[in-house]
């Protein structure tokens, strides 16, 4: 099992997953809820995911790549989107 931590500037924000959109301006399509929130690390079988924040944040990046790997930790950053 992995390890993951999204950090984002609010706790408690859902995060979603989906497949990787083409591009860094494009949210993930068809977004699906995971159990986990963040700033809060969670466990995931090895792999590479895409995460998101619920489509009602506003932040950027809209998605990030997390690569998982069995044993570690592994961070992502999320921040909120200046007005």
């Amino acid at each position: 099992m992995a390890t993951i931590l999204i950090r984002f500037d609010d706790d408690g924000v859902r995060i979603v997953t989906g497949d990787i959109p083409p591009d860094a301006t494009t949210p993930i399509r068809d977004p699906q809820p995971t159990d986990f929130v963040t700033n809060q690390a969670f466990f995931v079988a090895e792999g590479a995911y895409c995460y998101g924040l619920d489509p009602n944040v506003s932040c950027t990046p809209l998605w990030r790549i997390v690569k998982a790997v069995d044993g570690q930790q592994t961070e992502a950053r999320f921040r909120k989107k200046a007005p």
